[in-house]
């Protein structure tokens, strides 16, 4: 990897785990517990379409089917009202409780818009459906008594800023006052009204800009619901690139109705995950002090090449924004890939060290780790800690670059009597590791990698330094 000359600077408890639904606890928590457990950020639009299903009981038994089918590839569910509007509420708790079983979230799209008696009546119905969360329309001008009296209930709200039809520009991008655009009003409104997320539809219109304005005026900590992906064609990259660490992504038309929606909604779930821990990650990586660092002269690695960049994690362990966000990237990963299994804990010494000790923890498992050199001293061992005969094993690591070391690494478990076949890093130098591990039948997973939208990242950061 060579970059321009400018740019020169510097035993598991997976399957015990349930959302622990309180009325105390604000939405943006279940929010989190949910994301975690199912390591996740894809919610399913769950809308039974008129011409498919006729009646109360056709479209119950469909949703019901639906979350069986979905319930482990997403951490939300939405259904629009306008479908369901003949259910009857036994039939909302029919769905609502199974998706609950699912850990699942429950948003009720219903986009209440009404004066404050009358929001107040269909908050009520939803809470009773068992609902965890609705969606407002804010336009009538009265979204924070809609939002007060929505979390007297214990219900969350989502106000609705930007919706995803490509005709939504005609009124929501009207310079109404002091040129502002309308959505710009609404969404000043929203973080007043102490909302916990906006809805920003991914319509055509919506630009990378304008997502990045959302989300710098909203903060860190509120959600924003990006529906308009799927059948209408919405820009997954767009929204993950810009919209920040608290997302939802909307997938409906395009699961429910495949021929195969459970392995749809793993498609979509593994293509949005994946492109979010990249960016979540790289971006990390780049604006932690000391974590990447280029060099007009090579620098040696660890497997002996030189390069003229230099990835150091343990600068990510010293700040614990950065510390933070590569867990919570990480044991996501983890829970996706490798589910309810029960595991241990491999790493190799010293630099994997902190990374799988944090993942141990997190997961409240057992952590050993490999010597690349034995001791010559005590018991010489190059496993240190207990490998029992068949005992699960995965592998959690810093950085990679030919692989070497983590099939030592693979190897010595195996002698001990181990089992093991996913190893994950968090960066990969993309020089032979993922290749050379197959070999030995073990596949290895990656936060972020050497790719070529690395470099874009790269040089972008450079670029916005020098600015």
């Amino acid at each position: 990897m060579t970059f321009p000359a400018e740019f020169i600077q510097t035993n598991s408890l997976i399957s015990g785990l349930t959302i622990k639904i309180s009325e105390n606890m604000r939405f943006v928590e279940l929010y989190e517990e949910a994301v975690d457990i199912k390591g996740s950020v894809l919610c399913v639009g769950l809308d039974p379409p008129v011409e498919n299903f006729s009646t109360p009981q056709e479209k119950t038994k469909f949703c019901l089917e639906i979350i069986e089918k979905v319930g482990q590839n997403c951490s939300a569910i939405k259904i629009n009202e306008n479908f369901v509007r003949d259910l009857s509420i036994e039939h909302h708790l029919e769905i609502t409780q199974r998706a609950k079983m699912n850990n699942l979230l429950l948003i009720y799209d219903c986009k209440l818009g009404d004066i404050g008696n009358s929001s107040k009546s269909g908050m009520y119905l939803v809470k009773r459906m068992g609902y965890d969360a609705l969606t407002v329309n804010p336009i009538l001008g009265n979204l924070r008594e809609i939002s007060r009296e929505a979390h007297n209930l214990g219900l969350g709200i989502f106000s609705l800023i930007y919706p995803s039809n490509p005709e939504a520009y005609k009124y929501y991008k009207k310079k109404i006052a002091n040129d502002s655009e309308l959505y710009k009003y609404l969404l000043i409104d929203s973080i007043e009204s102490n909302v916990d997320g906006v809805i920003v539809g991914l319509s055509p219109d919506i630009t990378p800009v304008e997502i990045q304005y959302i989300r710098k005026k909203v903060g860190k900590d509120m959600i924003i619901l990006f529906p308009g992906v799927g059948a209408q064609g919405g820009d997954i990259e767009k929204a993950i690139n810009n919209g920040g660490d608290k997302v939802l992504i909307n997938v409906g038309r395009a699961i429910i109705m495949s021929s195969d929606p459970e392995k749809e909604s793993m498609r979509y779930n593994e293509l949005i995950m994946e492109l979010k821990e990249f960016i979540d990650v790289s971006t990390t990586i780049l604006k932690t002090e000391g974590a990447f660092n280029l060099s007009k002269e090579p620098i040696k690695l660890s497997s002996g090449k030189l390069s003229n960049y230099y990835i150091d994690c343990r600068a990510i362990y010293s700040d614990p924004e950065a510390r933070n966000i590569v867990v919570k990237s990480m044991e996501r990963l983890i829970r996706r890939k490798v589910g309810k299994k029960g595991f241990k804990v491999v790493t190799t010494a010293s630099a994997g060290i902190p990374i799988a000790s944090i993942i141990a923890d997190k997961f409240g498992v057992g952590l050993v780790y490999y010597r690349a050199e034995k001791k010559d001293y005590g018991l010489s061992k190059k496993i240190e800690g207990i490998v029992r005969e068949d005992e699960y094993f995965i592998g959690v690591d810093d950085l990679t670059t030919t692989g070497r070391t983590a099939l030592e690494c693979i190897k010595a478990i195996r002698a001990s009597g181990g089992i093991i076949e996913k190893y994950f890093v968090i960066f990969d130098r993309l020089e032979g590791a993922k290749e050379l591990l197959a070999t030995e039948g073990v596949e290895l997973y990656s936060l972020a990698r050497t790719s070529d939208k690395f470099k874009e990242l790269v040089e972008e950061y450079y670029k916005e330094k020098q600015t």
